[in-house]
């Protein structure tokens, strides 16, 4: 594995020219694209006016308890309301209610223009990061964002520098597969880059929640299953998840800054072999170029890096042409053959 690496890293040299210059350009999302005028138009519906906030909640947790059943109507009428909730109280009370509604048999009705009311209330109540756990639990929330949704979302935290909270918006993207649209792919680079040029090893720490010894219950079956790993939704390592959103935002590159980016989240997924692959298609275009920030980074992973194969056998296919554990190797040669 090393050969391949070291070769890969080596040749990228003859790619370098010169640092990625930037031209001044208006940035994130503007107030045209964000129609506020029209989402205000949306929400002076006579349905809407003569609907007390208070009073739904109250009612639609009462259908929830009584008969366990609430209408699909009555969730998107609450979610477009929540905008006029006076407390977090109520905001807590309306995200209990989502979580049992998503539990009926009435949540098949789900529409997603609840998603899009629910993120652009939240966003003007300034309770942006509250929806960061709401996305991340599929089975108890069910919301799922659209391209619209999620560019206003990433734009809000941009705007104030939450470049964590955007990269967590974004690897939901990329677990979901919804980056069909430029503008998420361009906001979302902008944040997952940005992110990691300011996390630190703590953000990229694993927690480990340790099991009490009275909460274990064992129960005898008639054969363990093996332990699996998608590499994908299995996947809990953040800067991997960091590395592969990165990758993934970057999957149809056509130029120098795109495939200096795809190399960078391949580096952070651990994929040197697609490194490899990256680089050597630098260098078959003249056009092209890496940046040296990421030739450095490559370089820096990878002297730290250590070949596990029982990590290579579980997320890393075996080549039919190169072997897993030579390919940081020959990555280097590519470094030495290039400078």
């Amino acid at each position: 594995m090393f050969r391949l690496a070291q070769y890969a890293v080596r040749v990228s040299h003859q790619a370098i020219k010169r640092p990625f210059l930037c031209s001044n350009v208006r940035t994130y999302l503007s107030d045209t694209y964000q129609a506020f005028d029209k989402w205000d138009e949306a929400l002076s519906t006579e349905i809407l006016q003569k609907t007390n906030i208070s009073e739904l909640l109250i009612d639609v947790e009462d259908k929830l308890i009584r008969k366990k059943y609430v209408s699909s109507l009555d969730i998107e009428i609450l979610a477009a309301k929540l905008t006029h909730v006076e407390t977090t109280e109520d905001l807590k009370l309306a995200e209990t209610i989502l979580e049992k509604f998503r539990h009926t048999p009435e949540a098949l009705d789900f529409q997603p223009s609840l998603a899009y009311s629910l993120i652009r209330n939240y966003l003007d109540l300034g309770q942006k990061e509250r929806l960061l756990p709401i996305l991340n639990d599929k089975v108890k929330y069910g919301i799922f964002l659209d391209r619209f949704s999620a560019n206003l979302l990433l734009n809000a935290f941009l705007l104030e520098k939450k470049y964590k909270e955007a990269a967590q918006v974004c690897i939901d993207l990329m677990l979901q597969d919804q980056d069909d649209d430029q503008l998420t792919r361009a906001l979302g680079l902008n944040a997952c880059y940005n992110y990691y040029l300011i996390a630190t090893e703590e953000d990229f720490k694993n927690t480990i929640v340790e099991e009490d010894d009275e909460d274990i219950v064992k129960v005898k079956v008639q054969f363990v299953r093996n332990l699996t790993n998608d590499d994908h939704y299995d996947l809990m390592d953040k800067r991997k998840l960091l590395g592969k959103t990165i990758a993934y935002l970057t999957r149809d590159a056509n130029n120098s800054s795109l495939y200096s980016l795809q190399i960078l989240g391949n580096i952070l997924y651990k994929k040197f072999g697609r490194v490899c692959d990256i680089l050597q298609t630098i260098l078959d275009n003249d056009q092209l170029q890496v940046d040296e920030g990421i030739i450095k980074i490559l370089e820096k992973e990878l002297d730290a890096y250590v070949y596990n194969p029982e990590e290579s056998k579980e997320n890393l296919p075996q080549s039919a042409y190169r072997r897993l554990e030579l390919i940081p190797e020959a990555a280097r040669d590519i470094i030495k053959v290039c400078k």
